[in-house]
């Protein structure tokens, strides 16, 4: 069984369709595979047990950025967001492919300020305390993502 997690091209549409001649494909969503020729197995959204996530008061005076470094993600533009509205920006990213690390050394880097830090790939109860101190969440996505769709 593979999983199709991101946007789906015509050449990503080609290889999955043949993959799915031999093993399962679960798309995140009915419109990430629309038009595609793709038959998919199943379709599971996306999904969090809320009950396990604790509440944060947002009074840490940071907003923050969590997710791959990656141009899709929007990195850049939350520090821009950042910086232009004057307030601290904490960044926990998953930086571990090559691609990641050239993009952080090559764009968001030099962007960084003083009152932007970035604090690498954060998981468990630290992300969750890192969220919950935020007053806001910047995830200005540079792409339709797949997983709000229907």
């Amino acid at each position: 069984m593979t999983t199709v997690h991101g946007v789906l091209t015509p050449q990503l549409a080609v290889i999955y369709r043949a993959a799915a001649r031999e093993v399962l494909v679960v798309a995140i969503s009915h419109r990430q595979i629309a038009g595609t020729g793709l038959w998919a197995a199943a379709v599971i959204h996306h999904g969090i047990d809320t009950a396990t996530v604790p509440f944060g008061e947002g009074r840490g005076g940071y907003a923050c950025f969590l997710g791959r470094m990656c141009p899709e993600k929007g990195i850049a533009q939350a520090i821009t967001i950042a910086q232009a509205a004057e307030v601290p920006l904490k960044i926990a990213a998953k930086m571990r492919e090559p691609e990641e690390l050239r993009y952080f050394h090559a764009v968001a880097e030099p962007m960084l300020g003083p009152d932007e830090d970035f604090l690498g790939e954060v998981g468990g109860a630290d992300k969750y305390r890192l969220l919950g101190g935020a007053m806001a969440l910047l995830n200005p996505v540079q792409w339709s993502n797949p997983s709000a769709w229907s």
